[in-house]
C-alpha cells in the first residue's frame, strides 16, 4: 500500500515525490468515511472505504453503474449523468459537458470544440456558458458552477450511501494542471458542499489502487499510462527499500477518449454529407451522431467491424456505413504519435530507458482500445503489463485509499 511519507498541509495539491509502502490492511475503519472522486472529462467515478476495502458508490440512476458521464444541465434543472447525455439532441443549448477543460483557464486560451452546445462568453472575468433563453429567462452558469452541480450531485449519492453528511474528500486532478486550475477544481468541490479538500494527481492515485490489488516488488522501475476521457497522463516511478519514487509526471489535455471519438465522426460526417447529402454537424442530430459514435469505438474495442444506420439520420433510408477496426486505427493513428511522443519526452524528463520499465500499469478506459494496449506492448516489450478489469474505476479507488490513510494518520497524530 503507497502512503504519502508528507501530507497536504492546505486544500491546494502539493507536489509529493515520495511515498511509503504500506501492506494491505485485513479490515479497515468504516466510520473513517473516507472518499475518493475521479472527476473526470468524460466520466466520474467514486469510491469510499468500507470494511473490507475500497467500494464503488453507484452514481448514476439510470445506467446503475459506478460511473457517471460528466454531463449537466444549464439552467433551473440540475440534472446530470446519463440522463442529460440522453437528451442533449433535444436540450442543445442548455447542456454542458467537457467542462473539465475550461476550469481555471480565460477565453482567450479555450479551444473551441464545433461539438459544444453551448456559447462561452466572459463574465466579470469568468468563463461562463450561455445556455440560451427559456421563455422569458436567459440562462448563464459559470464554468465552476457546472462543476459544483456535478460535484454535489456526486455528494449527495455518496452521503446516502454512507447514511451521513461527509465533510472531507480526496478529488484528483490532471498531473499537468495549473495552480488556477486547481484552485478552481477546490473552489467547486467546497461550494458543493465537501469542507476539506485534497488533491491528489491522477496517476499517483492509480498506483494506489495497483499496489492495493497486488504487491510491486523491490526495486521495480513502473510506468503508469492513464488514457482517460480527457487527458492522458504518464507518471514513472521507482520502487526502493519499501518507498515509492516519482521520478516524472507528465500529461497532455487533448489525447482522450473524446479525441478518439473524433475522428469516428468526422469519418461518418464526410459519408453522410458526400453520399447522402446530408449535414449532420449542422443539425441537431450531431449529438446523435456523437452518441453512436462513442457506442460504435467501445463496439470496435472487442469486435473487428461495426456500422452507422442511415436511418437513425435520414427518415426511412434503409443503409448501412460499414467501419473496420483498422480504418479507425488508421484514423486515429496521430493520437497513437501523440501518446508515444509523450511517453518519450516523460522517459527522457525522468532520465530512463524505455528498457528500465519493469511494470506498465494502464488506467482508464482508453486503455481498453487495442491500438493504445500495442503500443504500450511495443514501446516496453519485456515489462509485465497490469490492466485491471475496470480500469476506469482505479483512480477513484486509488484517491477513497489515499483518504483513508490520510485521516487515519491525522486520527493517530491529535
Amino acid at each position: 500500500m503507497l502512503v504519502p511519507i508528507f501530507t497536504f498541509l492546505t486544500n491546494k495539491s502539493e507536489t509529493l515525490n515520495v511515498f511509503n509502502l504500506f501492506p494491505k490492511l485485513e479490515e479497515y475503519d468504516a466510520s473513517v468515511n473516507a472518499v475518493g472522486i475521479d472527476f473526470g472529462t468524460s466520466e466520474c467515478c467514486a469510491f469510499v472505504i468500507r470494511k473490507h476495502g475500497p467500494d464503488g458508490v453507484v452514481l448514476d440512476p439510470v445506467t446503475k453503474l459506478r460511473t457517471m458521464p460528466t454531463y449537466a444541465t444549464i439552467g433551473a434543472s440540475r440534472l446530470c449523468g446519463q440522463i442529460v447525455f440522453d437528451r442533449i439532441e433535444y436540450n442543445v443549448q442548455q447542456t454542458a459537458f467537457n467542462i473539465k477543460r475550461l476550469l481555471g483557464k480565460t477565453v482567450d486560451e479555450i479551444v473551441m470544440d464545433p461539438l459544444w452546445s453551448f456559447n462561452i462568453v466572459n463574465y466579470y472575468n469568468q468563463i461562463t456558458l450561455f445556455g440560451g433563453n427559456v421563455g422569458k429567462t436567459t440562462w448563464y452558469l459559470s464554468s465552476v458552477g457546472i462543476c459544483t452541480n456535478v460535484l454535489c450531485d456526486i455528494k449527495s449519492k455518496i452521503d446516502e450511501y454512507q447514511g451521513c453528511i461527509l465533510e472531507d474528500v480526496v478529488i484528483t486532478i490532471p498531473s499537468c494542471y495549473d495552480e488556477r486550475q486547481k484552485d478552481a477544481t477546490v473552489d467547486a468541490a467546497q461550494i458543493a458542499g465537501w469542507k476539506r479538500v485534497e488533491l491528489l494527481s491522477e496517476p499517483v492515485a492509480a498506483a494506489f489502487a495497483y499496489s492495493y490489488e497486488k504487491e510491486i516488488p523491490n526495486n521495480s522501475m513502473i510506468l503508469l499510462f492513464d488514457c482517460g476521457g480527457g487527458t492522458t497522463d504518464v507518471c514513472i516511478g521507482k520502487v526502493l527499500n519499501e518507498k515509492f519514487n516519482i521520478l516524472c509526471e507528465n500529461g497532455d489535455f487533448f489525447i482522450g477518449g473524446n479525441d478518439f471519438d473524433k475522428f469516428l465522426i468526422d469519418y461518418f460526417y464526410e459519408i453522410l454529407k458526400e453520399k447522402y447529402n446530408f449535414d449532420a454537424l449542422n443539425s441537431t442530430k450531431k449529438y446523435r451522431l456523437m452518441r453512436k459514435c462513442r457506442e460504435i469505438k467501445h463496439f470496435l474495442s472487442a469486435h473487428e467491424t461495426d456500422k452507422l444506420d442511415v436511418d437513425d439520420f435520414i427518415f426511412d433510408h434503409d443503409d448501412v456505413i460499414p467501419i473496420t477496426r483498422k480504418i479507425f486505427e488508421d484514423l486515429a493513428d496521430t493520437l497513437i504519435v501523440k501518446a508515444k511522443n509523450l511517453i518519450a519526452e516523460t522517459l527522457a524528463k525522468a532520465k530512463v530507458n524505455h528498457n528500465d520499465i519493469k511494470i506498465v500499469y494502464q488506467v482508464g478506459g482508453g486503455c481498453r482500445v487495442p491500438m493504445i494496449k500495442r503500443m504500450l506492448l511495443k514501446i516496453f516489450p519485456n515489462a509485465i503489463h497490469e490492466c485491471s478489469v475496470n480500469p476506469e474505476w482505479m483512480v477513484a479507488k486509488g484517491a477513497a485509499l489515499y483518504s483513508y490513510f490520510l485521516k487515519t494518520k491525522n486520527k493517530v497524530e491529535k
